[in-house]
């Protein structure tokens, strides 16, 4: 087992002497300096310093104060060792920052003993900050796999979205198709201008489903670039996204909003975090099957405080299990339905990068999540 190394500094030879013999189980560098001192610290990795406070040229005070400064040596645990016992003198060499001030003449084991436990001591905190160290990178690696995992489900449910927004152009496609493959069939009777009409209808609704991607694709993209726009149209766009979905089940959209309300954010981000909290209404309406599902947005400003609301007629959320709604993988769905990330990542998207908060309670027979920012 490696020796702990101490740096002695003192500019008495015989304190120097009497120490390093004191100390055999140590290895013990001299220094008559501070000066002297200095050089060693440059080359040598030193545990801890045992100082003299009176010292020609520069005093351990001074010396103390310079390494305390220093980040290759700030973390170097210093003794003080000195005769002058005045608590004054005593309070100066802890403000300094020193670990510890022994006066002269010091018993041997008590000396020993205040070494070995400040080594320790010293041992103890940097294993502490080695693990801290390797749990902020196991956790910055859990939040990157957890962000992986969400975009992974973004994709699912973006990919659900089109296919909803797609299924009834496709049909009426498939219709149109049959339609003109009957009209060319009975050569005899084929009516052109109903055939291009048809060709016409076709090309708008391929024009549509192009679109769609358009959307989509703008929907997800990484645009980190602050502007001012209107919340109206990011709710509207998130809306766009999942219409298929509201339609089809005929789920009931109200408004409540101040369509003249803009913010400076990244607008990209707030829709994305708003398609979450539609999509996750949306989901609780079908689970507990509620008849005349409804959605209410509403969007207002009171003072400098901008509030996003959007409450479904679902019940709301068990007191029980509120508390936990932002936790990740935390979910009420069954395990093929959710993930449990999407409202985790929304709140650290509003929270940790855009200064907003986000929170949920119940209201008027619904759960009520609340998106709100200080006006800029």
């Amino acid at each position: 087992m490696k020796k702990n190394t101490l740096l002695l500094v003192d500019d008495t030879p015989l304190n120097i002497d009497i120490l390093i013999d004191m100390l055999f189980e140590y290895d013990v560098i001299d220094a008559l300096s501070a000066e002297e001192a200095f050089k060693v610290l440059k080359n040598e990795k030193i545990d801890l310093i045992l100082l003299d406070v009176v010292m020609p040229q520069m005093s351990g005070y001074e010396m103390c104060e310079i390494l305390k400064k220093d980040v290759n040596t700030a973390k170097i645990p210093v003794i003080f060792l000195s005769s002058n016992s005045a608590p004054e003198d005593i309070q100066k060499g802890f403000l300094l920052g020193a670990v510890d001030y022994i006066t002269k003449p010091f018993n041997k084991i008590e000396l020993k003993s205040r070494i070995k436990t400040h080594l320790e001591l010293t041992e103890y905190r940097e294993n502490l900050e080695l693990k801290i160290k390797n749990e902020i990178e196991k956790s910055k690696y859990k939040d990157e796999m957890i962000f992986h995992q969400n975009k992974l489900v973004s994709m699912g449910e973006m990919i659900q979205n089109i296919a909803h927004q797609w299924r009834q152009p496709l049909s009426q496609i498939n219709s149109i198709v049959m339609l003109i493959e009957m009209a060319l069939y009975n050569k005899s009777n084929v009516d052109k201008e109903m055939i291009e009409k048809q060709l016409n209808k076709i090309e708008s609704l391929t024009k549509y489903m192009s679109n769609t991607i358009n959307d989509f694709t703008d929907f997800f993209s990484k645009d980190k670039q602050k502007k001012y726009f209107h919340l109206y149209e990011v709710v509207t766009n998130a809306l766009i996204i999942i219409e298929g979905t509201l339609k089809h089940h005929q789920i009931e959209i109200e408004f409540q909003v101040d369509k003249k309300i803009s913010l400076y954010s990244h607008k990209n981000e707030i829709q994305q975090v708003i398609l979450v909290i539609l999509n996750n209404a949306k989901d609780i309406l079908l689970i507990k099957n509620i008849t005349n599902p409804k959605i209410t947005i509403k969007i207002f400003q009171i003072d400098k405080k901008i509030t996003i609301k959007i409450c479904d007629n679902a019940g709301g959320v068990p007191q029980k299990i509120l508390y936990k709604i932002f936790e990740p993988y935390f979910t009420t769905k069954h395990k093929k339905q959710g993930t449990g990330l999407g409202l985790y990542i929304s709140k650290m998207i509003i929270e940790d990068s855009l200064e907003g908060k986000l929170s949920v309670k119940n209201e008027n027979g619904g759960a009520c999540f609340s998106i709100e920012f200080l006006k800029n």
